[in-house]
C-alpha cells in the first residue's frame, strides 16, 4: 500500500507516492496547465503574487521552462517565488522563470 503526499496545492501540482517505508515510490509531476489555470482563477479575485512551493519544482527542467512561457504568453503579469534544489538550477531554467516573473 502507498501513501500519496502532495508537494503543492491539491492533486494537481507535483506529489510523491511513498512506500510504507517512507521511501519514494514514483514522482507524479504537477500539470503546467492547471496552474495557469488556477493563476487565473486567483487574479479574478485579484490574487497575484504566488509561492509555488515544493521541493521538487525545478526538478524537471522542461516543465518549469514551460509554466514560463505560458505565464508570458498569457500575459499573466504575476509575482511568484517557489523553493529549490541548487543542484537542479542552471542558468536557462533560470532565466525563464525570471522572465515570467519570479523573484
Amino acid at each position: 500500500m502507498s501513501v500519496k503526499r502532495s508537494l503543492l496545492r491539491a492533486d494537481e501540482a507535483a506529489s510523491l507516492i511513498l512506500k510504507n517505508d517512507g521511501r519514494i515510490d514514483s514522482l507524479r509531476p504537477y500539470r503546467v496547465k492547471r496552474i495557469i489555470q488556477e493563476i487565473k482563477e486567483c487574479q479574478k479575485l485579484k490574487i497575484n503574487d504566488f509561492f509555488l512551493k515544493a521541493d521538487t519544482f525545478t526538478l524537471n527542467k522542461k516543465q518549469v521552462i514551460e509554466l514560463s512561457k505560458l505565464i508570458i504568453k498569457n500575459n499573466l503579469n504575476i509575482n511568484w517565488v517557489s523553493n529549490s534544489r541548487s543542484d537542479t538550477l542552471d542558468n536557462e531554467i533560470l532565466y525563464w522563470m525570471k522572465k515570467a516573473g519570479c523573484t
